[in-house]
Parts: structure tokens; C-alpha cells; sequence
């Protein structure tokens, strides 16, 4: 179906399936990919590729993960987005005719075979399928899906779904009042601090040497790796992805060098990381036979 379209974008919840998608779309003209597998300043560079397409209105299919959903500028004719949240749903919309170029687009809501991979989107994607109709015989809860009254249903449905968790970590209960009008407000920040995360497991840095600039950022850490400026650990940001503890903890000593004692640097590109998709040390497919140098 991606391959009917001349431009389309296709979002879906994991880097996995983004890349198994975009693999077997590797043989069309215009295929892109885009995730956070991808360091920032690759990820700006293929933004830049597929912008430049749009614009000429060449042949451009790009399949990505969440990391289009939120402050990036693309207009696509037709999207196609995996189940998610409505909100996430909503975000894929407005990159479907954005600019208004036609008197309308059209935005695919798919269910994906990956529900196994996807269980930290079950409440949200449950959440808007009752919103969405529930099956393919059941018609949607309204007419527009993107309402404001639909947008708070789902917030109803799904926050109030989420209670039992609201405060797991019995976080609430270090900010309770004082039994004293002189200090009343008494709280304990430092647990709060310790205890209270958005994301349980934001994961671990890998610093990539890609690109000129890349290479040049990771060999001048390397050569100040005990006090480096800040003004380099800022250009270093851009040469980062993020992965789960436990693969980064693996892959230490092997395809990761450590570096100063606490930066993790990718010792070599091919074949952990490609112009195509990124870093390819995702759990799914991660062996650590695969890191003997």
C-alpha cells in the first residue's frame, strides 16, 4: 500500500518495526527512514533529504517512528499511522496535508502485528479504540475524531484506566502538611527526587562517530576525555542515541569503547551503524557474540 503512493509517511510505535517496514520499502524510489536509532544530526540531514523531495515533489516514502510527531515541519499527501494514543494519532494527522496544498489528505489508522513488542502503548491504544470504534464493523464514537470532545474522552478514558499507578512510588505522601504552623510545608524533595521519574528507563548514551564532524567531536573527547568543556559535551548531544541499560551494559568492552571513564563511544560504524537505519543494537536482534572484535 506505501508503494501506491508517490509521497506518503508511515509511523509506528518501535524502532523494530520501523526498520523491518523501511527494509522492505528499501526497493522503492524515495525510501527514507526515520527514528531515534539515528543520531540527531543524521536524523536533521535525511529531514533535509526528504523536505527537499517534498518540495520538488519527487518520490518520497519515509517510514518512522514517534520522533515526527512533534516539532517537525512535513507535509505529506497520505499517512498511514499504526494504533497508538489519539493524541499521537492526531499528532501524525497534521503532518497529512499541512500546508493545504489540496482540498484534503488522508490519514490511515492501522492495528500492528507487533502487539507483543508494543505493550507499553496498550492502555493507550486500547484507550482510542474505544474511541475509534473498537473493529472494522463498528462505526466511530464521533463524527470528527480529532473534536475536542472526543480528544477528552480519551484523556478520560485513559487517565482514569491509569489510577491505580497514579502514585506507585507513594510519592504523595512525602508532600503532605506538617503538624506545624511555623513549618508547615516541610516537604522531603531529596526522596522525591530519587523516586519520581517521567520514564522509568530513559536508557544509556552511545556517542557516534557520524559524519566528519562526528568523527572530529568523538577523537577530541578522547583527547580531553578527563575535563572536557562543556561547550563539547554540548556538540556531542548531537551524536547520540540513546539504547536500554541492560544492551549497553553488553556491549561494553566490545563495540563500545569507554572513554574518560564514563563516555560509551562507538568504536566502529560498520556494520552497528548505517546511512540507512541508524545504530542496530536494539534488543530485539542484540547477541553478544556479535561484539567479538
Amino acid at each position: 500500500r506505501l508503494a501506491q503512493h508517490s509521497q506518503v509517511l508511515c509511523i509506528v510505535n518501535t524502532r523494530k518495526h520501523a526498520r523491518g517496514l523501511f527494509e522492505k520499502c528499501q526497493g522503492l524510489e524515495g525510501a527514507h527512514h526515520l527514528s531515534a536509532a539515528m543520531c540527531p544530526s543524521h536524523r536533521s540531514e535525511t529531514l533535509r533529504l526528504v523536505r527537499e523531495a517534498l518540495d520538488r515533489g519527487k518520490p518520497c516514502r519515509v517510514v518512522a517512528t514517534q520522533v515526527v510527531e512533534a516539532g517537525v515541519d512535513l507535509d505529506f499527501p497520505v499517512v498511514y499511522r499504526s494504533v497508538a494514543g489519539l493524541d499521537s494519532i492526531a499528532q501524525a494527522a497534521g503532518r497529512c496535508n499541512r500546508n493545504g496544498k489540496s482540498p484534503s489528505g488522508i490519514t490511515y489508522v492501522f492495528r500492528s502485528e507487533h502487539k507483543d513488542k508494543e505493550a507499553f502503548l496498550v492502555d493507550t491504544s486500547n484507550a482510542a479504540e474505544q474511541i475509534l470504534g473498537g473493529g472494522a464493523h463498528h462505526r466511530p464514537l464521533y463524527e470528527d475524531l480529532l473534536s475536542l470532545d472526543a480528544v477528552e474522552h480519551y484523556f478520560r478514558l485513559y487517565f482514569w484506566s491509569q489510577k491505580d499507578r497514579w502514585d506507585k512510588h507513594q510519592l504523595m505522601d512525602k508532600v503532605s502538611l506538617q503538624n506545624s504552623k511555623h513549618m508547615p510545608f516541610l516537604f522531603d524533595f531529596e526522596t522525591i527526587s530519587r523516586g519520581f521519574r517521567i520514564i522509568e528507563d530513559a536508557g544509556e548514551p552511545i556517542l557516534i562517530p557520524w559524519g566528519e564532524e562526528g568523527s572530529r567531536l568523538c577523537g577530541e573527547l578522547e583527547l580531553l576525555s578527563n575535563n572536557p568543556p562543556a561547550s563539547l559535551v554540548r556538540a556531542l548531544q548531537r551524536y547520540t542515541v540513546h539504547v536500554p541499560r541492560r544492551v549497553w551494559r553488553n556491549a561494553l568492552g566490545g563495540v563500545l569503547r569507554v572513554v574518560g571513564g564514563s563516555w560509551a563511544v562507538l568504536s566502529c560504524l560498520d556494520p552497528y551503524y548505517t546511512e540507512e537505519v541508524g545504530l542496530r543494537l536494539d534488543v530485539e536482534e542484540f547477541h553478544a557474540e556479535d561484539l567479538m572484535v
